[in-house]
C-alpha cells in the first residue's frame, strides 16, 4: 500500500474522492483549488476459481478502505478532520447479494465474469435485444448486471430469494459508510435493466426477465446526498460521524468527467483494466446506445471497448518482465518500457490481439488473446512492444468509427494506468496519427469524484466549474511521421488478422474442446445452498 501526503496551507473544506477500481482502491483528499492533500491506494485481489469466473470479496474492499483512511489519519490527521463531503465511484455491473440483517450473502460477480452466457442467449431469444436497446440500454452481454442476476436466480435461488437488495460495487461502500441502500443513474444505466426514458429501472424489462424491482436500490442523482457517516463507520475509518456522503457514480463516469468530458467533442482514451475510447456527444453518435454523462443532456458515446487493456501489459511484465530495481517498487514497468522502446515499430513481425479477457457483444464473446508471428529469435521486449501496438491498433479502429460518424477528432485525452507510460502514448499517437494529451490531474477517477462531491455541497456553482478551473493539458505527444508510415502499412494486416479470427470457427472449436476439461465446481458454485 502506498500513501502520498502534502501540507495544507489553510483550513478549507476537504473533498474526499474514493475510486474502487477493478485492480486498485484509490483515495484522494482535495482542497477546493484541486490540490491533493493526502492520498493512498491498495491493490484489490481478483478471485478466479475457474475459467470465465471473476469475483471479489466485498468485505476486503471495506478493510482496504479502512486501512487507507487510518493511514491518512495517522500521517495527516487534519485532512480527515476537515473532510466536508465523501464521494465514491467504482467499477460497474457487478452485483453483490445483500441482506439487511446479515450483510453480503456472497461475493461480487464482477464485470469480467462470463458465466452468464446462457442467460444472455435466453434474453436475446426470448425477449429480443431490440426491447433492451429501445430503452437506451447497451447491447446485452455477460459483463452487465442483468445476465448476472439471472445466473444467481437460476443457479443460486436461495441466495437470490434471501437477498433484500443487490448492490453495485461503489454502492457497497456507500452502504458501509451510511447504512443506506442506493445507486445512481450512471451505474444503473449499464445494467441492461434501465430506462433512459424515465432515468429509473425499467419495470417492463425487469418483469419480462422475471426479476424483482424490489431487490434493486433506489436510483438517485450522482450528486444527491444519500446519508451521513455513521458512528460505526466512524469508529472503523477515523472519519468524523455526520459527514455527508453522496450517491456517487460509476468509475467511468467520474473518469471521463474528471478528464474534461464536459462538452461535446471531447475524446478520452481510458487505458486501465478495461480500455475504451469514449467521446462526449449530445446523442449516441457512434452507432450504439452510449451512457449518460454526469452532465445533464450529454452522452458518453462508446467508440471501442477492450476488456483487457493496460492490464495485459501488466500481466506480461509481472510474469515475464525484469525484476524491480533495488529499492524501487514498481520499477519493472519502467524497465520493461525501456526494453520495448529499443524495438523498432512493428515488433519484428509480431501481431498481438489483446483480447486476454474476451470481448463484449457484438464482438466474439469467446475470443481470446493471440500472439502471432513468434520465431526462435523472439525476445520478451518484442512481445511487450507488440502488446502496446495491439492496444494502439484497437484505438485506431475506434478513432475511425468516430470520424466515420461525423465527429471530428483533433486530439485525445489519455487517462488510466496506461497513461503513465510515455512509450504507450507515443505508440498510440504514431498508430492513430492523433495527438495524445497528458493531463494535469492524472487520477481523474478520484478527482472527478471529489469535484462531484464539492458541487454537491455547494462549493462550485456548476458541474463544469471545477473541471474548467482545475483540469488542464500539461503535455502533448505528437505522432512521428516516420513511425506512422510503418504503422499505416501494418494496420490493415492487423485488421485482417483480427477479422479472420472473428469470422472463423476457431474460438468455438476451442471452447467446445475445453468444456471436456473444465469442471463446474468452484467459486460461487462451491457455496452450497442451505437446502443442499
Amino acid at each position: 500500500m502506498e500513501s502520498q501526503n502534502g501540507t495544507s496551507e489553510s483550513r478549507e473544506t476537504v473533498f474526499l474522492g474514493i475510486d474502487l477500481g477493478t485492480s486498485h482502491l484509490k483515495v484522494s483528499a482535495f482542497d477546493p483549488r484541486g490540490r491533493i492533500l493526502a492520498a493512498g491506494r491498495a491493490p484489490v485481489p481478483m478471485i478466479r476459481p475457474q475459467p470465465g469466473y471473476s469475483e471479489q470479496d466485498t468485505s476486503g474492499w471495506w478493510q482496504l478502505l479502512c486501512s487507507i483512511l487510518r493511514r491518512i489519519e495517522r500521517e495527516t490527521p487534519d485532512v480527515l478532520a476537515r473532510t466536508g463531503v465523501i464521494s465514491v465511484c467504482g467499477h460497474s455491473h457487478g452485483p453483490t447479494p445483500y441482506a439487511r440483517d446479515r450483510g453480503a450473502l456472497g461475493p461480487c460477480i464482477t464485470w469480467l465474469d462470463q458465466r452468464g452466457r446462457d442467460e444472455v442467449e435466453w434474453m436475446v431469444s426470448s425477449i429480443g435485444e431490440d426491447a433492451f436497446l429501445a430503452e437506451g440500454n447497451v447491447p446485452l452481454d455477460t459483463c452487465y448486471t442483468a445476465a448476472k442476476l439471472l445466473w444467481i436466480r437460476n443457479h443460486r435461488p436461495t441466495i437470490y430469494r434471501g437477498a433484500d437488495v443487490f448492490l453495485l460495487p461503489k454502492d457497497v461502500l456507500v452502504h458501509r459508510l451510511t447504512g443506506v441502500f442506493s445507486t445512481d443513474f450512471t451505474d444503473a444505466s449499464v445494467t441492461n435493466l434501465f430506462s433512459s426514458n424515465t432515468f429509473d429501472w425499467s419495470e417492463t424489462l425487469l418483469k419480462r426477465c422475471g426479476l424483482d424491482v424490489s431487490k434493486l436500490p433506489p436510483v438517485r442523482r450522482p450528486w444527491d446526498v444519500v446519508g451521513e457517516v455513521t458512528t460505526a463507520a466512524s469508529q472503523e475509518t477515523g472519519l468524523k460521524p455526520g459527514i455527508p456522503v453522496i450517491a456517487g457514480a460509476a468509475d467511468w463516469a467520474c473518469l471521463y468527467y474528471g478528464a474534461g468530458g464536459i462538452r461535446p467533442g471531447v475524446l478520452v482514451d481510458l487505458s486501465g483494466t478495461v480500455g475504451g475510447l469514449v467521446v462526449t456527444t449530445e446523442d449516441d453518435a457512434v452507432g450504439f446506445p452510449g451512457m449518460p454523462s454526469l452532465l445533464p443532456g450529454l452522452r458518453n458515446s462508446i467508440a471501442g471497448c477492450l476488456e483487457a487493456s493496460s492490464v495485459t501489459y501488466e500481466w506480461f511484465t509481472d510474469g515475464f518482465g525484469p525484476d524491480d530495481a533495488a529499492g524501487h517498487p514498481g520499477s519493472r514497468f519502467a524497465l520493461m518500457d525501456g526494453e520495448a522502446a529499443d524495438v523498432r515499430p512493428g515488433s519484428e513481425g509480431l501481431l498481438i490481439l489483446p483480447r486476454f479477457a474476451g470481448a463484449r457483444r457484438p464482438q466474439r464473446e469467446n475470443s481470446r488473446g493471440v500472439i502471432f508471428g513468434l520465431t526462435l529469435g523472439t525476445k520478451r521486449a518484442a512481445i511487450a512492444r507488440a502488446i502496446l501496438e495491439g492496444i494502439a491498433y484497437e484505438a485506431r479502429r475506434a478513432v475511425e468509427r468516430i470520424i466515420d460518424a461525423g465527429v471530428p477528432v483533433d486530439d485525445i485525452r489519455a487517462i488510466g494506468g496506461g497513461a503513465r507510460s510515455e512509450l504507450s502514448l507515443r505508440i498510440k499517437a504514431d498508430v492513430t496519427g492523433k495527438t495524445y494529451c497528458v493531463l494535469s490531474q492524472a487520477e481523474t477517477g478520484t478527482f472527478g469524484a471529489a469535484m462531484l462531491g464539492g458541487y454537491a455541497v455547494g462549493a462550485f456553482c456548476s458541474l463544469e466549474e471545477p473541471i474548467d478551473r482545475l483540469q488542464s493539458v500539461k503535455d502533448r505527444i505528437l505522432p512521428r511521421a516516420q513511425h506512422k508510415e510503418i504503422y499505416d502499412a501494418l494496420y490493415p494486416v492487423y485488421c485482417h488478422f483480427s477479422d479472420a479470427l472473428d469470422t472463423s470457427t476457431l474460438y468455438d472449436e476451442l471452447e467446445n474442446a475445453l468444456r471436456l476439461s473444465v469442471s463446474d465446481s468452484a467459486g460461487l458454485d462451491q457455496r452450497k445452498e442451505p437446502n443442499e
